[in-house]
């Protein structure tokens, strides 16, 4: 009779325990409630929950999410639809904001996402869109930033991750940048042929001085230091450039010098006496053609 009553007061501390007690893992938090009201959030380990005055409203993940949300068509400035698919990445930080904040999270996100997409892509053109994704997710970002405090989310990125126009502008797209390229192409094609042209030009040229210098050098003439053959001496030289037809080194050196010398002073003025002489000589002489 007493054994079974030991029994029974031994037991029943010992299932309510392992009723009340709780193992929280790892990222995740679990929201108590106690009769009704929110009471506290468990984090991770083993917690001791006072059944049945408390319970456990909800287990949240606090790990980070990647959500992809399926393209949409989105209206640009031209009121042409284009089809865009984004990625957001965002981890839940406040358990209870989480619970409470909000009915269903994923909903709430993609259309808030939606009515930022359409502010973001409506106030570009289609040639913007694409090149914008970047910025587009920026903006994307710092929309779902706000509305997601309240919710106990933060958000850590956004990407644009496709752009599709409709078929129709896919292909005049397509079609213009095959004509850029083959525009391309044909600049790159003239200019190998006028490069073509030039380096024919240079080669002609080349051929008909060095025929020229071959000729003079036949004829026995002095073949000249450079590629163009100037017909005279002087003509069209450069200043400083050096004679083709040098003289000799000491021919001024030699008359100068003779110049100098007194035999040839004398000599020289002997000469001019003479003409001298010779002039009134033939002053005087009678003229006799005239008579």
């Amino acid at each position: 009779m007493v054994l079974p009553l030991v029994l029974t007061v031994v037991a029943c501390p010992v299932l309510y325990l392992c009723w009340a007690l709780r193992v929280v893992p790892d990222a995740a938090a679990e929201v108590v409630e106690r009769l009704g009201r929110y009471h506290r959030t468990l984090d991770p380990g083993v917690r001791l929950v006072l059944v049945p005055l408390e319970r456990v409203r909800s287990r949240v993940d606090l790990r980070e999410r990647v959500v992809p949300f399926p393209a949409r068509p989105i209206a640009t400035a031209e009121n042409l639809p284009v089809n865009v698919e984004t990625v957001v990445h965002y981890e839940v930080t406040d358990a209870r904001a989480a619970t409470y904040g909000v009915v269903d999270l994923h909903s709430a996100m993609s259309e808030v996402l939606v009515g930022a997409l359409r502010a973001a892509v409506g106030a570009r053109e289609l040639e913007q869109v694409a090149p914008s994704r970047a910025v587009i997710g920026d903006e994307l970002l710092a929309v779902l930033t706000g509305e997601g405090a309240r919710w106990g989310l933060t958000v850590r990125q956004v990407r644009v991750k496709a752009v599709d126009p409709p078929p129709a502008v896919r292909e005049a797209i397509e079609r213009e940048a095959c004509a850029e390229h083959d525009k391309r192409a044909d600049i790159l094609r003239a200019e190998g042929r006028r490069q073509v042209a030039i380096l024919e030009a240079e080669g002609a040229r080349t051929a008909e001085v060095l025929r020229a210098r071959g000729a003079a050098e036949a004829a026995g003439l002095p073949a000249r230091p450079d590629a163009d053959a100037r017909p005279f001496m002087g003509e069209d030289r450069v200043p400083g450039e050096a004679s083709p037809w040098p003289l000799p080194s000491g021919l001024f050196t030699d008359v100068l010098a003779d110049r100098r010398n007194p035999e040839f002073a004398g000599e020289s003025a002997d000469t001019e006496r003479r003409r001298e002489g010779l002039g009134e000589h033939r002053n005087g002489l009678p003229d006799a053609r005239r008579s």
